[in-house]
């Protein structure tokens, strides 16, 4: 606890300084996480790990937010459905002060965040919200940093009340093959591998989805789901390609890493 406290107290906070400063949140020595307009698709996360020696501009990862009503089966797609604001691709999504105000705003508007104390560990907490999908679901995001674990965030997905009511809410880490991710640790010690998963996989599209059930996912002790990918090679970095084809097939079964997670009340 004395160790938390005190590597908390030298954090130092990647957050938006004013409202029109660029929306990302997160640690100068750590993950960070931003929003559209910075670039990339809109609905979508990016995810940026510079403490690996990328640019602070270079993307690893994206998500997706992927609300499903109940009695459906079809997802809400957050990058793919056009926006009923002002018609463009992606739903928009922005940050917020007060979870309870999801009243639409620009996506150039942001919040600042807040630093609260999680069991000793200064935290930044960022709320998001996300205009409402065209099957009725309407969600948003809490966002956590913690100083003492800064190559790690928390989301967690909530139900608004003018939502459907919803069976799950996904949250999709959609480009895995950035890392090479290729193995998802379970709780018992077991590992799911893409080639186990898709052994006769051979195309360039998508590949059937997988569900993890949260009783073989590793958990923190409040409860929440932790999803660790990792690559299966020695050098990710150094991999070769046979060719463009070659790469795009290897994306989709990397998703292995996708975890569809109960909505949050």
């Amino acid at each position: 606890m004395m160790l938390a406290i005190s590597h908390s107290r030298a954090a130092e906070w990647i957050r938006p300084e004013t409202a029109d400063a660029r929306p990302l949140w997160g640690l100068t020595n750590g993950i960070r996480i931003g929003l559209h307009p910075m670039r990339g698709p809109r609905g979508l996360m990016r995810v940026y790990t510079p403490y690996l020696g990328q640019n602070d501009e270079r993307v690893i990862n994206y998500i997706a937010v992927e609300p499903i009503v109940a009695g459906q089966r079809e997802r809400g797609l957050s990058e793919l459905e056009h926006s009923k604001l002002d018609d463009a691709a992606g739903k928009r999504f922005w940050s917020i002060d007060d979870p309870h105000d999801l009243q639409p705003r620009t996506d150039t508007t942001v919040s600042h965040g807040e630093l609260i104390d999680a069991n000793g560990a200064q935290t930044l907490r960022v709320w998001i919200a996300i205009e409402p999908y065209d099957n009725g679901a309407h969600v948003y995001l809490r966002l956590d940093f913690r100083a003492d674990r800064p190559h790690e965030f928390a989301i967690a997905t909530f139900e608004a009340e003018d939502s459907k009511p919803l069976d799950r809410c996904i949250v999709s880490a959609t480009m895995g093959n950035y890392a090479r991710l290729r193995e998802l640790h379970l709780a018992d010690g077991k590992i799911a591998t893409a080639q186990q998963l898709w052994p006769n996989y051979k195309a360039d599209g998508f590949a059937p989805h997988e569900k993890f059930p949260l009783a073989q996912l590793q958990r923190t002790p409040a409860g929440g789901a932790i999803v660790t990918a990792t690559p299966d090679e020695a050098h990710p970095a150094d991999a070769s390609y046979a060719g463009h084809a070659s790469a795009l097939a290897l994306r989709r079964p990397t998703r292995a890493a996708v975890l569809a997670m109960r909505k949050s009340r």
